[in-house]
């Protein structure tokens, strides 16, 4: 009766154990579902969206610690788009403190950023066109166009 209970026990903790697993990949992969999309992908969807690019230049995201970076000029004003390579370590964990934070450090000042999935926005706080960039940002998810 011992042995059975044990066993009962112990298939309880390792089922524990999997569904917790699981979970947590399953959030992972959420949380990162755009992981496969890419800078020009974000930029076709803000012009879906509405939003009038005037130009758009890669950066080098030397100070970010990013994969790509992409300058888009809107409304006059520079924004900043990253994406962030999540197979990389040290991007991994670059990307989850910048979400945590809600700010990147760039030369000792602070910038305030969003993050959607693996990709990270600078320099729209300020732009006249905020509010339909900051929509056009956060809508931008794992779905194809």
């Amino acid at each position: 009766m011992l042995k059975k209970l044990r066993n009962v026990l112990f298939m309880a903790v390792c089922f524990t154990a999997v569904c917790g697993l699981t979970t947590s990949c399953q959030m992972f992969e959420d949380q990162y579902a755009n992981n496969y999309l890419t800078i020009y992908d974000l930029e076709r969807h803000f012009t879906a969206c509405g939003v009038k690019i005037e130009s758009a230049q890669p950066v080098i995201p030397r100070v970010c610690r990013a994969d790509r970076g992409m300058s888009l000029k809107i409304a006059g004003q520079e924004v900043g788009i990253y994406k962030y390579d999540i197979n990389k370590k040290v991007q991994l964990e670059k990307l989850d403190s910048i979400a945590k934070n809600g700010y990147i450090h760039i030369m000792a000042i602070k910038y305030p950023v969003m993050v959607n999935g693996t990709f990270m926005m600078l320099g729209y706080h300020k732009n006249p066109e905020k509010v339909k960039i900051v929509e056009a940002f956060k809508s931008f998810s794992a779905k194809k166009e």
